[in-house]
């Protein structure tokens, strides 16, 4: 077993984490420190015999494969982060690791070129239509309602959460819905940008802030279960499977990030409102990175950022001062976020998987068959649904027939005809 001693070097090594202007996130250096960790098992099980520092050497130089700009990127990051640590934990002197995560690099850099076949990241689908997600969306409703099961119902509410907020899955983890505010953790900021972002979601109505509440509720329920990286890829394979029953292109998690981000360039939001929206840290990671506006959808609707854009336009140029009032006004979201143990029902108590399938199935069942009805284009006259705070009895036409003979499935007031839900 070896101790990797030096972590607490890590905040001073921005020449090897890629020479970056900004300084890393905590989040960012951990994610570099777990896959580290990852090249350096990789690296021991090809060869067994050779100390881990030089077995990292080895399987660098070894590599023929051609790599994407990108991932060259990361890799020399995660790296340099290895030798690091390994060199660190073997007693080496400092200019040893240096000299090796120079020739690294120079490795790496070798390898740059678009890989044939292309990898997993190129293959993604960037551009799904509504008509997919639609349709995906169905068979997910299907499976959960019939066999029960949560993921399938935190899936299918996914398809319609994500594309409008465009979250990336982690950050699902500590959102929080205040009102018609849904706060996101900003997963990637740096020292200079906010912790979190707001946007709006009041133009959606009250059916689509029910399916985010529920949605997050499941979400906190299922990643406590059994963590995140599995409840990651459980997500992932239960998407995929519903894509195949549906027959359509396999959607990922990231998927629907990507309509969002190019459905609100399609609206015509401008470069600092969308790098606010989805906490990027730089203005043209959008154009560089994500489907452009031609691949987004149609939307009447679209979501705001509640007062950030501004904020986020200057600290992306650099200026300083501008990251400290971003600070400021996200204080009350930090303590929302410290305290969200204790204040959110959803999130707290010991209560089983079942026990919460339970409470939440028809309440659940209520919210997926107005969406599905507003995708539709059901009848748009309300039904009072207990399990449905959202579609409340005071909207009720006076001359509607009587709840009790109609219960097939709710519909939204009209005065929600307009909202833009349609998958």
């Amino acid at each position: 077993m070896y101790f990797f001693r030096g972590l607490t070097q890590m905040w001073a090594m921005r020449k090897q984490l890629g020479k970056t202007a900004e300084t890393p996130s905590r989040e960012t250096l951990h994610a570099y420190e777990r896959q580290a960790l990852r090249h350096i098992r990789r690296a021991t099980r090809i060869y067994p015999t050779l100390p881990p520092f030089a077995a990292l050497k080895e399987e660098v130089s070894g590599r023929m494969d051609l790599l994407r700009p990108r991932t060259v990127r990361l890799y020399r990051a995660e790296m340099g982060l290895a030798l690091k640590l390994t060199g660190t934990a073997a007693g080496l002197f400092e200019r040893e690791i240096e000299e090796a995560q120079d020739l690294c690099r120079t490795e790496l850099d070798r390898l740059k070129g678009r890989p044939e076949p292309e990898r997993t990241a190129s293959k993604k689908v960037k551009d799904a239509t509504q008509k997919e997600v639609a349709r995906v969306f169905a068979e997910l409703k299907r499976t959960a309602l019939k066999t029960g099961s949560m993921m399938a119902a935190a899936a299918a509410l996914y398809c319609v959460v994500a594309p409008r907020m465009g979250p990336r899955p982690k950050e699902l983890l500590d959102a929080e819905v205040r009102g018609n505010l849904l706060i996101f953790p900003n997963a990637k900021a740096t020292v200079r940008h906010p912790d979190t972002r707001a946007l709006d979601m009041s133009e959606f109505g009250p059916v689509f802030v029910e399916a985010v509440v529920t949605l997050l509720a499941l979400v906190a329920r299922q990643v406590a279960e059994m963590g995140f990286e599995r409840w990651r890829n459980a997500m992932a394979e239960t998407l995929a499977r519903a894509c195949a029953k549906a027959s359509t292109r396999r959607l990922s998690l990231y998927s629907f990030r990507h309509v969002a981000i190019a459905s609100w360039e399609a609206a015509g939001l401008t470069k600092e409102e969308i790098a606010a929206m989805a906490g990027h840290l730089g203005l043209e990671t959008a154009r560089i990175h994500y489907a452009r506006a031609r691949h987004g959808w149609k939307v009447k609707v679209v979501a705001r950022a509640v007062g950030q854009a501004d904020v986020y336009a200057d600290a992306i140029k650099g200026d300083e001062t501008p990251a400290k009032t971003a600070s400021t006004k996200t204080m009350s979201t930090r303590r929302i976020a410290a305290d969200r143990e204790t204040k959110s029902p959803s999130r707290s108590g010991n209560a089983t998987a079942e026990e919460l399938w339970a409470t939440h199935r028809a309440k659940l069942n209520a919210t997926l068959d107005a969406l599905d009805a507003q995708r539709s284009g059901s009848s748009k006259r309300p039904v009072a649904n207990e399990y449905s705070p959202s579609i409340a009895s005071d909207h009720q036409d006076p001359d509607a027939p009587d709840p009790q003979e109609d219960q097939v499935r709710p519909h939204l007031p009209d005065d929600d005809a307009d909202s833009d839900l349609e998958i």
